[in-house]
């Protein structure tokens, strides 16, 4: 007895299982088949059907039609205008694409009603429709007036008014009080209400993006020099006639004042830079021989950092600027008259928030500044970096928008021609200057979505 209430059990469990499946199976091909019919409806040439063979002659159009509801497993209604013979052959195309045709063909359309498809002419669809659309608007003309106030937080009213108008009836308006910003809505309380739904979706708070810019500066100079300055004199008396032999340049020895040095090529050497060596040999008066070894060098390291930053709403441009003004003198109907020249670090920028949380931007950063190295009748010339570009960032991520990298290099020397290329005894006769300049120019730029507390 117990075997028989357990076969019968597992029986009744294997009944309920095929049955959900079959239910799972059905409700699955439904929604299916409702996305495919929304679709043609909709005039979407995206045909995803089961793929149908068919051969018909002569067949009646209404019957052909119900074959799809087999089909697609929905539920078909054919108007009794719906009428004709049909002739086809179709192998191995998707059923939706069948339909298709054939709605085309014999110049049919369907709608949805509820849960079931009406096929029927356009004609007629599109005469119905035109009936609905008088019912409508012969029923919106009877119904009650109404007024609403609707506030505006984060755009201005009178913006919005063109846009609320596209949703208001014959009868409806729209005001706008600017100083409560506020739009004063008359019309049915089903437009009412759609207002009020555009006003909530386009009323939102415009986002807040920080813009932080760095502009790196950095520089590296670098100087070497080594040069000579020898000469001598040699004096003695010959039956009592003197002779001399000395240098003929334009340096003097320090020490005893009365020759010149034959070579004179020495390194920039002096207070607080480089270092001398002298050598002097001789007698006072008669014979000397005095050399000056000279060697300099120079190493710099700079780095100099801009750092604008700017607070802006969404679609707005900001610009922020810090420097000086260069004053520069002209003359004019001959009068001294005065310029002002602005040598200035701007920062102009444009942002625009994407849905997706992106951020693009409209840059444009400038540097001015006076370089007094180079000046022309005591006036600085100005030295200018400019970047101008648009770019794509994620929300805090830091880009570089632009960099200038300069690399001067060079060797020089000085001599005796014909002597100072000679090895070794070459470096009496000449001099040597090394130089090295690095200038390099990075732009960073970070932006950033500043969220208010209300939208945490």
């Amino acid at each position: 007895m117990v075997k028989v209430w357990r076969r019968a059990g597992l029986q009744w469990l294997f009944l309920i299982s095929v049955v959900l499946f079959v239910v799972n199976l059905s409700i699955a091909k439904d929604s299916k088949s409702t996305a495919i019919f929304d679709n043609l409806i909709q005039g979407k040439k995206e045909y995803s059907g089961t793929r149908v063979t068919l051969d018909l002659k002569d067949a009646d159009l209404p019957n052909v039609l119900r074959l799809f509801a087999d089909v697609a497993g929905v539920n078909i209604l054919v108007t009794d205008d719906v009428k004709g013979r049909i002739t086809l052959r179709l192998v191995n195309v998707p059923w939706d694409q069948a339909l298709d045709i054939i709605l085309t063909t014999n110049n049919l359309g369907m709608e949805w009603v509820g849960n079931v498809i009406r096929i029927s002419t356009l004609e007629r669809l599109q005469r119905e429709k035109e009936a609905r659309a008088k019912t409508q608007k012969a029923e919106e003309a009877v119904q009650p007036i109404f007024t609403e106030l609707i506030p505006v937080s984060y755009s201005r009213a009178s913006d919005l008014v063109p846009k609320v108008k596209d949703l208001l009836s014959p009868r409806g308006s729209v005001a706008v009080d600017a100083r409560t910003n506020t739009l004063i809505v008359k019309d049915t309380e089903e437009r009412i209400a759609k207002v009020k739904e555009l006003v909530a979706r386009l009323d939102s708070q415009t986002p807040q993006v920080l813009i932080d810019a760095k502009i790196v500066e950095a520089s590296t100079d670098f100087r070497r020099e080594l040069g000579i300055s020898w000469g001598g004199k040699y004096a003695t008396t010959y039956e009592g006639d003197s002779i001399g032999v000395s240098g003929a340049s334009e340096g003097t020895l320090k020490e005893s004042g009365t020759a010149d040095y034959l070579l004179n090529l020495p390194a920039s050497v002096g207070l607080g830079s480089g270092g001398a060596l002298d050598f002097y040999i001789g007698a006072l008066g008669s014979r000397f021989f005095e050399a000056k070894l000279s060697a300099m060098e120079e190493k710099g390291l700079g780095e100099i950092i801009s750092s604008p930053r700017i607070l802006t709403l969404d679609h707005t441009q900001a610009q922020i600027e810090q420097g000086v003004r260069i004053p520069f003198q002209k003359i004019e109907d001959e009068e001294l008259e005065i310029d002002w020249i602005d040598a200035t670090l701007r920062l102009t920028v444009t942002p625009h928030v994407t849905a997706d949380g992106h951020i693009k931007l409209d840059i444009e950063c400038a540097k001015e500044t006076p370089d007094w190295t180079r000046t022309v009748q005591g006036n600085p010339t100005i030295k200018t970096s400019n970047a101008k570009t648009q770019v794509m960032v994620k929300d805090g991520e830091v880009v570089v928008i632009g960099g200038i990298y300069e690399y001067t290099k060079s060797n020089s020397t000085a001599g005796v021609p014909g002597l100072k290329d000679l090895p070794l005894i070459g470096w009496l006769f000449k001099s040597r200057t090394k130089t090295e300049d690095r200038r390099e120019l990075m732009i960073f730029i970070t932006p950033k979505i500043v969220t208010s507390m209300a939208q945490r």
